[in-house]
């Protein structure tokens, strides 16, 4: 009976540090790349930043190192930027050490339908990846949502395309 206890205990501790160290692998990829990922909501955009934490950053985790959003915007605060702007991204970027930056934005697209124009507004979200040191986009595309959340299917589409751009990155040190 002590033999059957002591054996369970010793399974579920080796299960326990494998699915420990597999996480540890997902989060320290051998890329070198490191990225913030910022969320921002555009005027009358759906709210993303839950999903956003759910679905898009795991993935991007699996092909860069991904630097707290807090850090980054306690950098911000300190600059007094913006956390969305061009110079924010330069400048609080390096001192976060990040060499990219995923700018996710919920944004409200408005298009023409019929032959009288008709507005019709779609819910949809920009990604934008930033090189830190140049500040030039890498990646940018906006897709849109069948709903004012971000979904699963749609956030696979964004990490594989940021993923497919981080591949290819051969990570540049951030200037000092």
């Amino acid at each position: 009976m002590k033999g059957q206890a002591f054996l369970l205990k010793l399974v579920a501790l080796v299960s326990v540090a494998i699915a420990f160290s597999a996480g540890e692998v997902r989060a320290a990829p051998s890329t070198g790349n490191k990225v913030v990922i910022v969320v921002s909501k555009g005027p009358g955009g759906p709210d993303i930043s839950a999903s956003v934490k759910k679905y898009i950053e795991p993935g991007i985790a699996k092909h860069a190192q991904v630097i707290p959003f807090e850090k980054y915007l306690g950098v911000c605060r300190a600059r007094g930027f913006k956390p969305s702007t061009a110079k924010a991204v330069k400048r609080a970027g390096v001192e976060v050490g990040a060499n990219q930056v995923l700018l996710v934005e919920g944004i409200l697209k408005v298009k023409r339908v019929g032959k009288q124009r008709k507005k019709r507004r779609a819910p949809s979200i920009r990604a934008i990846l930033l090189d830190v040191k140049t500040g030039k986009a890498l990646y940018a595309k906006v897709y849109g949502l069948q709903a004012p959340t971000l979904k699963r299917g749609v956030a696979g589409v964004v990490v594989k395309g940021v993923g497919a751009v981080l591949a290819a990155q051969v990570p540049s040190e951030p200037a000092p």
